[in-house]
């Protein structure tokens, strides 16, 4: 609670390699401009790169729909081809960028003390970013999820100490459940949600309202409810059924 009022709750759609020019024309020309018009929850998608412009340009008539980005290079500028910067990233509008996604871990091999670099980069931009956190089934198994996450999340907390941040966003998605169809239980995910804003609010002096705790992991329109409502769990981070207007559409229609 902030001043008497609910925390608005934050929806990201992470469409990873997924889209087209004629799937975003559809996607917007059959979303109702009404139904985005709740005081309680914002929208951000995060297309491919080179849709970031068609995108952003769709969502100028949407009060509470942001534009978002799946990466972002740890270079400025210079000759670093393929590659993207915050610069740039701001330029075209975005607002939100998600780092450390387990993908970008698994196939790129990114490390939490690179990912920590980006996350501080975007922030000196104005962009928020969104970082991703699990743990594997067998680090599960063997019930080492709190550590797993310490050792992700510390890093961060100890670059941005001593500067100023904006928002800070967790997206907690356990590595076992992304894209399988098998979500984590609930009651456990708010669980993992308090315990990872417990060992935040010890370690940053950093007010309760500007720490948001996402959850992902094979949700949807017909399991989102279930994580929404528990009080830890801040948000979503909705990856292939944020590309179909029907499961979007809803998803707002049943959040007021």
């Amino acid at each position: 609670m902030t001043n008497g009022k609910m925390k608005k709750k934050i929806i990201i759609g992470n469409w990873k390699l997924n889209g087209s020019l004629n799937m975003i024309e559809n996607f917007f020309k059959n979303l109702r401009i009404e139904m985005f018009q709740s005081s309680a929850l914002d929208f951000v998608i995060a297309p491919p790169f080179p849709y970031l412009m068609n995108v952003g340009r769709m969502i100028r008539r949407y009060h509470n729909v942001f534009l978002g980005a799946q990466n972002v290079d740890l270079h400025l500028i210079g000759a670093y081809t393929g590659e993207i910067s915050s610069l740039i990233l701001k330029d075209v509008g975005v607002k939100y960028t998600i780092v450390g996604h387990s993908e970008r871990r698994m196939y790129h091999l990114e490390k939490d003390a690179e990912i920590a670099k980006k996350f501080l980069l975007l922030q000196k931009e104005g962009i928020i970013p969104i970082l991703c956190v699990g743990e594997s089934l067998s680090e599960k198994r063997s019930g080492n999820t709190e550590s797993i996450l310490m050792k992700q999340i510390r890093p961060i907390i100890e670059m941005i100490r001593n500067t100023d941040f904006l928002k800070i966003m967790i997206a907690y998605e356990p590595v076992w459940s992304i894209g399988t169809g098998n979500s984590e239980d609930p009651s456990s995910v708010q669980k993992t949600a308090e315990f990872i804003k417990g060992y935040i609010l010890d370690n940053l002096d950093i007010r309760r309202e500007f720490l948001f705790i996402h959850y992902g992991g094979s949700v949807n329109s017909k399991n989102f409810q279930e994580f929404i409502e528990k009080p830890d769990i801040d948000g979503l981070l909705i990856g292939k059924c944020s590309i179909e207007y029907r499961s979007i559409s809803e998803i707002f229609s049943k959040i007021k």
